[in-house]
């Protein structure tokens, strides 16, 4: 069952599908793809990582090292289907990461 996204934008499922679609064909060495597939997921990806409560600096360092990820490790997605949950997973493992490193080096006042 597909659920609709924001006004006039794709149902999740055909969003899926798309970036599904995307990925494949960049594997297969189509350039262009890898750009349908940012623009498809990104604002998902946006999503999930202001969830966890980073700024928007911090988010989008996030969101930009969660492509870096995708480009040197792309082999390591064996279903093309799973992209979009790799993705997700990847995006929210770095911004968990970068969350708990900002919370170790915040500064304190002296008293």
């Amino acid at each position: 069952m597909a659920t609709h996204g924001a006004p006039g934008g794709p149902t999740s499922s055909a969003l899926y599908d798309a970036a599904t679609d995307a990925f494949r064909r960049w594997r297969a060495g189509e350039e262009p793809a890898l750009d349908e597939l940012v623009r498809t997921m990104s604002p998902v990806l946006w999503h999930v990582v202001r969830a966890t409560g980073l700024d928007r600096e911090a988010s989008e360092d996030v969101v930009q090292n969660t492509w870096l990820t995708l480009v040197r490790s792309a082999d390591s997605v064996r279903d093309a289907q799973a992209i979009t949950r790799w993705l997700c997973t990847a995006a929210r493992r770095e911004a968990w990461r970068v969350s708990k490193s900002t919370a170790r080096t915040r500064p304190v006042e002296d008293e």
